[in-house]
This record gives structure tokens, C-alpha cells and sequence, in this order.
């Protein structure tokens, strides 16, 4: 399974690649720093369908935010001893936890840019491409250090 999820990682990576050529191609203009999927189907689409491509593209991008809270509040709960200085059991902490990280986000949303959307499609393009090397390595590696 985990080969086959490394070819289907493989083949979504190639999607922006093939995106921005196929636009490059249809000489659609593609601003600086934006990205090629919202020009291509801006371009291709009916209004309509646009706008309903561009509400299911900001769908899964903000369907994923508990997980990201849910996981960064994991990490701090195990890996500070927060439970030897606040007295509540492990699934209060998480709660409290993952309470405090989102306001601190939606705080931090507010000072840190204007469009917060820009933030966190940067944030995944950061997370694959950090990934996608030491996963390719993980596989096609034929010694397993111990």
C-alpha cells in the first residue's frame, strides 16, 4: 500500500506542473505568485461553474483546519508536560489546548496579512514540497538503518 500511495503521490504532484503548462500554452496570463489552477479554470469554465469550482477548492482547503489544530495542539500536549503543571485530565488539556491554538491562529490571522487563504495554500505548497523528497527516499531506500 505504501507503494502505491507514493504513485499516487507522484501523480498529484505533476497536477500544478501540467496546470501551469497547459496554461502557458493557452497563453493564459497568470499573475505573479498566483496559481495556475484558479487562471486555467477562470478561463475554461462558465461563471457559474467557476464559481462553483473556486467554493469547492476553498472547501477542502479549510475542511483540513481542525486537523491542523487538532495536530499541532497534539504536539503540544505530548510534548511539553503540561499536565504536571495544569491539573486536568489528558482530554480537557486537548480540548483547552486546541481551544487556545485556534484563537491564537484567528489573533494572528488578523496581524499577520489580509488574506489568510494565500497563508494557507502556501502552507501546504511549504508541507509538499518538504515532504516529497524524504518520502521518495523512504522508498526507494534498500537499507533500513536501525
Amino acid at each position: 500500500s505504501a507503494f502505491i500511495a507514493a504513485i499516487f503521490l507522484m501523480l498529484f504532484a505533476v497536477i500544478p506542473v501540467y496546470l501551469g503548462m497547459q496554461a502557458k500554452i493557452m497563453g493564459i496570463e497568470i499573475p505573479q505568485g498566483a496559481n495556475p489552477l484558479i487562471a486555467l479554470l477562470q478561463s475554461l469554465l462558465p461563471q457559474y461553474v467557476f464559481a462553483l469550482a473556486l467554493c469547492a477548492i476553498v472547501a477542502a482547503i479549510i475542511s483540513t483546519a481542525d486537523a491542523l489544530m487538532n495536530g499541532i495542539s497534539a504536539n503540544i500536549t505530548q510534548d511539553f508536560n503540561i499536565q504536571s503543571v495544569i491539573k486536568l485530565d489528558g482530554l480537557r488539556l486537548s480540548k483547552l489546548t486546541t481551544l487556545l491554538v485556534g484563537i491564537v491562529s484567528l489573533a494572528a490571522s488578523y496581524i499577520v496579512s489580509p488574506n489568510i487563504i494565500d497563508i494557507i495554500i502556501s502552507s501546504y505548497q511549504i508541507s509538499v514540497c518538504c515532504l516529497l523528497i524524504p518520502l521518495l527516499c523512504c522508498y526507494y531506500r534498500t537499507s533500513n538503518p536501525q
